[in-house]
């Protein structure tokens, strides 16, 4: 009799309990960055991917940029001098400058002493010239000779000799003048045959000259178009030896650091799960994402960084407005409001009283535009915290508050709360925070919000 083999169910992710599964959603979808960080990596990944796509969109044959993102925002400090050192290269400096002054005093007598060398040879000189000029007066006068021992005929037109030239006086000395005019007198058919004959020769260079200059490439248009190729292709073609530069280094993209103040105003609790995790199956994809937006909040100080007004709209904008973003299926949400009428009132100024109250109500219109673009809104948690609960300050309360409950589907649980008017808060709470923040926009009103 065979036994019936018992059948187990096979072993696999479906197969477990969802309880645990949500479990191991949770567990992988730990990071090592916190959950209110995420939305700050989301905006500087977009800007990132913006900047590389135009510049491959402008430069496409150019190297790919690479993304470096900002893990830390800590600023270099100079290094600190040592008063010690200083004074060393203080002193050091001192001699230097000592030395420098006895370099140009040295350079001074050097100068002095030349001059005065110079002086004395150009005095020799001048008398070397004097005697000589003497002795050749003399000698001239002995001889009864004229000043101008004999004349040669010059070419001042290139090397043609013109008819009936001008003639040039040249000196020479008694020697040489002796010799030619006694080669001169034999007779004149030699001198006019060798002038004849200086006339052919210099005919012949000057046609030489002619025809070199009309076979010069820089007359020739068509020569002087081949020689311009022949550069252009010597600058395109390295030469031998030489190697191509190399290409030029990628670029480096880093996002900007305005958005580390992104977690101030707005965050989300939880981290999504990964991404293979969504890419398993269809049946995983569902559960996954309907555990993040079921245990996920997105948090919104609408106070917070008071001061930066567009950039809050600007940031806020972004989120709502993204092809996938986190927005789109957003189930839950808070929304911080920190007032402080006590401080307010008692500001002496009253630039707080006649502002502050204006973007109040102007951001709390802003958050709940945004939070309208969610459709899968269910639950809306508002945290009201203030420094007074008198009539006045209830009335600011309910004209922020009761345009949420109007103008939203979810439900709406609204939380006050109250400290005491004499009360000072510490200065790391949520109101200490608070106030500061106010004071300093007091002490340094910014140009517009």
């Amino acid at each position: 009799m065979a036994t019936a083999q018992r059948a187990y169910p096979e072993a696999s992710l479906l197969g477990i309990p969802l309880e645990i599964r949500h479990i191991i959603f949770e567990h992988a979808s730990a990071r090592d960055t916190p959950p209110k960080k995420v939305l700050r990596y989301w905006f500087e990944k977009k800007e990132v991917q913006e900047i590389i796509a135009k510049d491959a969109a402008n430069n496409p044959t150019g190297p790919a940029a690479h993304a470096v993102y900002n893990d830390g925002y800590e600023e270099e400090s100079e290094p600190e001098v040592d008063p010690d050192h200083q004074d060393d290269e203080d002193e050091g400096e001192d001699d230097q400058d000592d030395e420098d002054d006895e370099d140009d005093e040295d350079d001074e007598d050097d100068v002095e002493a030349e001059a005065e060398a110079d002086e004395e040879m150009s005095d020799g000189i001048e008398n070397e010239e004097a005697e000589a000029d003497g002795e050749t007066a003399g000698d001239n006068e002995a001889a009864g000779a004229t000043p101008v021992s004999g004349q040669t005929t010059a070419s001042t037109n290139g090397g043609d000799t013109e008819a009936g030239g001008a003639e040039a006086d040249v000196e020479m000395p008694d020697s040489q003048s002796a010799d030619v005019q006694a080669d001169a007198s034999p007779g004149d058919t030699s001198t006019n045959a060798s002038a004849d004959g200086n006339e052919d020769e210099q005919d012949e260079v000057g046609d030489e000259m002619h025809d070199d200059e009309n076979e010069d490439p820089e007359n020739d248009p068509d020569a002087v178009g081949e020689d311009e190729d022949e550069d252009d292709e010597d600058a395109v073609q390295p030469a031998a030896g030489q190697t191509a530069p190399p290409p030029p280094p990628a670029r480096v993209v880093r996002p900007h650091h305005k958005w580390r103040h992104i977690p101030k105003f707005v965050r989300l609790t939880q981290c999504p799960p990964p991404v293979p995790l969504f890419l398993i199956c269809k049946q995983l994809n569902a559960e996954a994402r309907d555990w993040f937006y079921n245990v996920a909040v997105l948090k919104i100080d609408a106070t917070a960084s008071f001061s930066h007004f567009s950039f809050f709209e600007v940031a806020l904008s972004q989120i709502a407005e993204a092809s996938f973003s986190p927005m789109e299926n957003i189930r839950k949400a808070e929304v911080t409001f920190v007032w402080d009428t006590t401080w307010i009132r008692a500001e002496s100024t009253g630039y707080a009283a006649n502002v502050f109250e204006f973007f109040l109500q102007t951001r709390a219109e802003y958050v709940l535009k945004i939070l309208q673009q969610a459709p899968d809104l269910q639950q809306v948690v508002i945290h009201w915290h203030d420094s007074a609960d008198d009539v006045e300050a209830k009335a600011t309360m309910q004209d922020t508050l009761e345009k949420f409950v109007l103008g939203l589907q979810a439900t709406i649980d609204t939380k006050v709360h109250i400290i005491a008017a004499d009360a000072k808060p510490h200065a790391r709470s949520i109101a200490g925070k608070r106030r500061l923040e106010f004071q300093n926009i007091v002490d340094n009103p910014p140009d517009a919000f």
